[in-house]
């Protein structure tokens, strides 16, 4: 009786669980996107950086296949082609940016390749193709074959960054599987032994960081890893390239886990109006946060960079990563990004 209450409440208002679970990943990624600009200054920041990279994309990629049965199910093109018009959006204000910092003589654009933040939106893009394509071939054939193909894509010296194709290759079992999922079953499963799923989702976490703090000094082969464009050899060289493949499934294991463990953490009621809002405008966030982090630093001339390293680099970078979260998820910016990536409605 109570889960038929849980999911006659769902059905009928808004998960909150997605929204509070979308504005951490998104903080995650912001705050790791700063870490970028930090490479050896402080250890805490890229203990943090590698942790939230086991997560945060993976998590993201799920919840985006988990959302995405109505539009594959119906085709709707409308709906999927904005996301190459979203890439070259990020793709074009990249580059401006670094024009403006760099000088035109020393950048370029090319949008047949991909290694920024724009990657997502032209891997969504083929995720959505590769789905209506295969949508009919059994689930349990598409999970394996494609584990295994990302698992052999690392081994390849092919150009790993044109049109973004071995992160999508990388990410799509998780885009699949949030696909295939029922929210309501989703939902109801965190309501059995709820409170031991906690327990394990928090010692998880928190026996991963451990590992990476007290274990790891050099973060570059997992980093590597879990961003999925790098092949083995860039990653390894001659002598271990042969456990990369393996390296990659434990990579998936962890993430797996990880996923399905937010997915209990965060609770189902509206907690903090900021999450929810933050969460449900998480489109604009993404997109600008890459461009705006380079342009302050450069248009304060570095003091803010300055600032952070003389005061407390670990808090300001969560500070700065709250503050661009607030302010790129404005209406005015989702609006705004919206218009320019729409494609009108066929008619019905």
């Amino acid at each position: 009786m109570r889960k038929e209450k849980i999911i006659s409440k769902e059905k009928q208002g808004r998960i909150y669980t997605f929204d509070h679970m979308k504005a951490f990943l998104i903080f995650c990624v912001v705050l790791g996107h700063i870490a970028y600009w930090f490479p050896k200054e402080n250890y805490l920041l890229h203990c943090t950086q590698l942790w939230i990279y086991f997560f945060h994309m993976p998590a993201f990629i799920f919840l985006a296949g988990l959302f995405s049965k109505k539009i594959i199910d119906a085709q709707r093109w409308d709906k999927i082609i904005p996301y190459i018009f979203l890439y070259i959006f990020m793709k074009s204000i990249i580059y401006f940016v670094d024009v403006f910092r760099l000088g035109s003589d020393k950048t370029k654009i090319d949008f047949f390749h991909a290694v920024g933040v724009e990657w997502f939106a032209l891997s969504l893009f083929w995720c959505y193709v590769i789905t209506i394509a295969i949508r009919r071939v059994h689930p349990v054939y598409i999970i394996i074959v494609s584990v295994c193909m990302s698992m052999l894509a690392g081994y390849t010296d092919a150009d790993t960054s044109f049109m973004v194709w071995q992160r999508t290759v990388t990410f799509y079992p998780f885009f699949y599987l949030g696909y295939i999922l029922e929210t309501d079953k989703l939902m109801n499963w965190r309501q059995v032994h709820k409170k031991i799923k906690i327990v394990l989702s928090i010692a998880l976490l928190v026996f991963l960081y451990a590992v990476i703090y007290f274990c790891y000094t050099d973060h570059s082969v997992w980093l590597k890893i879990l961003r999925g464009y790098f092949s083995y050899q860039e990653i390894f060289g001659s002598a271990n390239l042969i456990y990369g493949g393996l390296y990659r499934l434990l990579a998936y294991v962890i993430s797996f886990i990880l996923v399905f463990g937010l997915i209990i953490l965060f609770p189902n009621r509206r907690i903090c109006g900021v999450l929810t809002y933050i969460g449900s405008r998480t489109l604009p966030v993404y997109a600008l946060h890459s461009p705006l982090i380079p342009l302050l630093f450069a248009l304060s001339s570095g003091h803010i960079k300055t600032v952070m390293l003389e005061t407390n680099l670990f808090i300001t970078s969560i500070l700065l990563s709250i503050f661009l979260c607030i302010i790129t998820s404005l209406p005015i910016f989702d609006n705004l990004l919206r218009k320019l990536i729409e494609v009108p409605q066929r008619d019905k």
